[in-house]
């Protein structure tokens, strides 16, 4: 009797369990652009569609799009898909490749016939592809006063319309406060954005393990993109996502008179009932953060955290009652309501308040808020 190989039964067990393993569900919707725009269009003043076959410019295939527009006064520039009637009903998932020019903040919108618009926010670094994995539960409903309202509340998938992609350096760049655009580091001129590879399927994206019991994870750090606007010139990453230990790096500046931010959204009476705000932090140089939670009318309310250099790993637990209002708070009651907050944002103010002159690394992780210890 000859005896097979391990290797040989090995290889023989794996064509058996692939054989058996469902296959991966058909894409909904998919643009590879190697043969047209797939229905995408630009808006806007100083727009442009068109594709590159320049190598360094296309991740995967032969071509990518490429969607030119500008920063300044007066431009407001979108990329936008028109989706066939409930073309997406089923998505649970998109996933692209992204990379511009500059660094700088994006949004991706998903406006409902008839309904509400929904939005992610996130940062993609200069001149480097940014994989980007999206569930239709990242989308968080827009709730300005210019956004249209929603009858129920929630993301219909079978209503969206539109897929819209807009840079929103665009929207600092209109403010009449040049002290502020310059605090912000925004910069006019042309824009460059290349999109590859755009999917939208019935797979489900990975669930993040969820947070201790009563606690609420307000970034698994689970997608391979930073779900972070960074503003003043701050690069943005995520380490190891999915992982145990993943976490934000923000890699910036530290200069006097500059000011570095990362504001993330959350889902609106996501801290409601919560008594605290928790999170690891590690710093390369000692940093003065500024730890700010908005509510969605305008009130802002914050708190000053020491950060030791040497990237020492510190956990911060800050009571959200000792948050304080920030000078520009626009609060009607001018009370913290947890139940309205929609944004946390953190500032490194070492250059503005310390005048210090370098480069930093700082990393953020386990970000979450708790209930009060019983």
């Amino acid at each position: 009797m000859k005896l097979r190989s391990a290797g040989t039964i090995l290889a023989a067990l794996a064509i058996q369990i692939a054989a058996r393993a469902p296959a991966a569900p058909a894409p909904l919707m998919r643009d590879s652009f190697e043969a047209g725009a797939g229905g995408w269009r630009a808006f806007g003043p100083n727009s442009k569609l068109s594709f590159t076959h320049e190598a360094a410019q296309v991740k995967e295939g032969k071509a990518a799009l490429q969607f030119d527009y500008s920063i300044g006064k007066g431009d407001l520039g979108v990329l936008l898909l028109p989706t066939p009637d409930a073309a997406l009903a089923k998505a649970k998932s998109f996933r692209f490749w992204v990379k511009g020019g500059h660094s700088t903040p994006l949004a991706i919108l998903l406006q409902e016939h008839e309904g509400g618009r929904y939005t992610v926010f996130f940062t993609v670094p200069r001149d480097a592809w940014q994989r980007v994995e999206l569930a239709p539960s990242d989308f968080i409903l827009g709730e300005d006063a210019n956004d249209p309202k929603d009858p129920d509340g929630r993301l219909d998938m079978d209503r969206v319309e539109t897929i819209s992609i807009a840079d929103l350096g665009q929207l600092f760049a209109q403010s009449e406060d040049a002290a502020l655009k310059e605090l912000l580091g925004v910069s006019p001129g042309p824009r460059t954005l290349y999109l590859d590879d755009f999917v939208a399927s019935e797979e489900a994206l990975p669930n993040p393990a969820p947070p201790a019991s009563g606690e609420v994870r307000l970034d698994p750090f689970a997608r391979p993109q930073a779900a972070w606007m960074g503003v003043g010139g701050v690069r943005l990453s995520v380490t190891s996502p999915g992982a145990a230990g993943s976490g934000l790096q923000a890699e910036y500046h530290q200069a006097p008179g500059k000011l570095i931010g990362l504001a993330r959204r959350v889902p609106r009476g996501a801290l409601a009932g919560m008594d605290r705000l928790l999170f690891e932090a590690a710093s390369a140089k000692p940093a003065r953060l500024v730890v700010q939670i908005e509510e969605a009318g305008g009130g802002k309310y914050n708190t000053l955290v020491d950060v030791p250099g040497e990237s020492q790993v510190g956990k911060l637990s800050l009571k959200l009652s000792e948050f304080g209002a920030a000078d520009d708070s626009k609060d009607s009651n001018g009370h913290l309501d947890l139940d309205q907050i929609n944004q946390i944002v953190i500032l490194d103010a070492t250059g503005l308040l310390e005048m210090k002159d370098q480069d930093n690394t700082l990393r953020i992780s386990n970000l979450r808020a708790a209930p009060s210890a019983k």
